[in-house]
């Protein structure tokens, strides 16, 4: 009996069984991919130029071993865009397929611990770059700015929370704060404007300490929302009542700086009389001692006569400690109303700027801002304003809608639907915003019976959106809701990568570069197809999972063979033929894409 238990290297065996015979062969496992479709994925990455673009503005300063630092940071991002929830998934779902690598631009797919190593070496500045990989594609691609620029892009902004474990100390950032679930819960804050409805598009979002709230970075938004779409028409009326406005708070602090300098001066007059008395007394000290050295039988009369002095003297001096505090309070208060007020005077001028700027035809682009009560209080409503975006939001303060709606009369209430009724309030005004606004009030009934109102804070005409339209049209703003679920569990945001805050940002990034792909290859692959408009959740958990053969034959051919039995495979290969109708852009990495002019 042969007791060798060695693997020979046959890679063929066959077995007859009557007058079957049975065939077996042992053949590579990167000929057969499960995920057929990330095929198309790379050739559409190809296409558009984004392992290019990754080539040419990221630079990472690492030692090259086996992998180079691109190749690491591209096969993460082809671990989000197949929907790896962890860096260990890479081992086991792109590091055996190198057919697969290939379509990519790839040699091979790098292993987790070397992908993992190059987001430990991101800093800052690759942040930069990330985002100008992001910018380039976006210009190329997006399905938005394809839209006219006489309609308006609704933009959605929101939060979501990125809970850990209270009891982690490795996270960066991770503060408490506010986070659906159990009390004093920890963790990340994220924050994005996105773009729902025909195009699913992400603009752009950052992290946050987890008791950071969205106002903190919206400046910072807003910015990434121009970037990427363009500025909205500023409205020179408002910026001008606005300067003139802050002109006059300008010069309000000016005058309690002034009449923080008379009380210094009062102050130090106060300070003055308290020294003399204080050289006074200890005048009177001397005397008093030059008289005992005289009168020796009368000292000890004196003694106290000259301890009474004294005492008014520590009493002078602690006056004189008091006086020089409240001066130095003063003169702290005079220079920090002195601040506030240059940059008022600074805000008023860049607002008068802005108002005196020409509109450039062409590069302006009417922008709708849609958020919750997290954008709702009145200096957020007056910076979308001055900064020309249209907006619904709805309002900050429940107490607010109650008496609003205590003024409106029964007949005035519109139906929206079985649990909730609207009404136009009588009001224009909120707290903190200078200027009129469209104040709309909605009460809801829970099944309960339970009455609860709130207002939508709004800068849209009634003729435009009439007040059901109007609530109608928040209502829609589930949105971005649907994409917090899809950047949090199928990129998988929500499992942070690393402890460092800066690979976890570029983690953000690139997960909202990967969320904008799928959309551009839904919209590539399956327009005109049962599956037009398919989900993202679907996409990338469903039709990606197509078992194909992927071979080269020859060096600039791939072949993939797809299972005729699978749905989503035939749509792709019906589906839109080359590039769908669309010109291929060189790649000008000076400048921004040309595109073809809309009216």
């Amino acid at each position: 009996m042969n007791s060798n238990r060695t693997l020979t290297n046959e890679s063929y065996r066959t077995l007859q069984v009557g007058e079957i015979t049975y065939e077996y062969l042992v053949v590579p496992q990167g000929d057969y991919v499960d995920t057929g479709l990330l095929v198309a994925m790379g050739h559409l990455g190809q296409e558009i130029g984004l392992p290019a673009a990754f080539r040419h503005f990221v630079h990472l300063k690492q030692k090259r071993l086996r992998y180079d630092p691109i190749d690491k940071l591209l096969t993460f991002f082809v671990s989000l865009v197949e929907g790896c929830g962890y860096t260990s998934d890479i081992n086991q779902r792109l590091k055996p397929y190198p057919a697969l690598a290939r379509a990519w631009g790839l040699a091979e797919f790098a292993g987790q611990n070397a992908v993992n190593g190059t987001l430990h070496a991101l800093q800052w500045e690759h942040l930069q770059q990330i985002e100008q990989v992001f910018q380039f594609l976006f210009e190329r691609n997006s399905l938005a700015l394809q839209q006219s620029r006489q309609e308006p892009l609704i933009v959605d902004i929101d939060t979501k929370g990125i809970p850990v474990s209270p009891r982690s100390q490795r996270f960066e950032w991770a503060k408490r704060g506010y986070f659906p679930g159990p009390r004093n819960q920890k963790g990340l804050q994220f924050s994005a404007a996105f773009m729902g409805a025909e195009f699913r598009e992400v603009l752009g979002g950052h992290l946050a300490p987890g008791y950071a709230h969205v106002t903190h970075g919206l400046p910072a938004i807003l910015q990434l929302v121009e970037k990427r779409l363009g500025i909205p028409p500023r409205r020179g009326d408002l910026l001008r009542q606005r300067a003139r406005l802050l002109q006059a708070e300008a010069k309000a602090h000016l005058g309690r700086a002034e009449a923080h300098d008379r009380q210094i001066q009062q102050a130090y007059e106060r300070l003055g009389k308290i020294h003399k008395r204080i050289a006074m007394h200890q005048a009177q000290i001397r005397t008093l001692q030059a008289r005992i050295r005289r009168l020796p039988k009368r000292a000890r009369k004196l003694r106290r006569q000259i301890e009474a002095h004294r005492d008014k003297i520590r009493g002078d001096r602690r006056r004189d400690k008091v006086a020089r505090q409240h001066i130095a309070k003063l003169q702290q208060r005079a220079a920090q109303a002195r601040q506030e007020a240059e940059l008022l005077r600074e805000a008023s001028h860049t607002l008068l700027a802005m108002a005196e700027t020409p509109i450039e035809i062409g590069k302006v682009r009417l922008i709708l801002i849609r958020s919750d009560s997290a954008l709702g209080a009145g200096e957020t409503i007056t910076l979308l304003l001055e900064r020309g975006y249209l907006f619904v939001v709805k309002g900050r303060d429940a107490r607010t809608a109650r008496k609003l709606a205590a003024d409106i009369l029964p007949h005035e209430w519109q139906r929206v639907d079985a649990h909730l009724r609207t009404a136009e309030a009588k009001s224009t005004r909120i707290r903190g915003c200078p200027f009129e606004v469209r104040l709309v009030v909605c009460e809801r009934t829970a099944d309960s019976g339970r009455v609860s109102y709130y207002i939508l804070v709004t800068n849209l005409p009634i003729n435009t959106y009439a007040t059901v339209a109007l609530v109608q049209f928040y209502n829609a703003r589930q949105t971005i809701e649907a994409f917090n679920k899809v950047i949090g569990s199928v990129l998988y945001l929500n499992h942070l990568r690393t402890g460092s805050i800066t690979a976890n940002e570029a983690v953000a990034q690139l997960a909202m570069l990967a969320h904008d792909f799928l959309s551009w290859s839904a919209e590539r692959f399956f327009t005109g197809t049962p599956y037009d408009g398919i989900a993202i959740r679907e996409l990338v958990q469903k039709s990606l999972h197509v078992i194909a053969r992927v071979s080269w034959p020859q060096p600039t051919v791939c072949r993939v063979e797809f299972t005729q039995d699978n749905s989503y495979a035939r749509a792709f290969v019906a589906g839109p033929q080359g590039t769908g109708g669309q010109l291929l852009l060189p790649l000008d990495f000076n400048a921004p894409a040309s595109r073809q002019k809309t009216v």
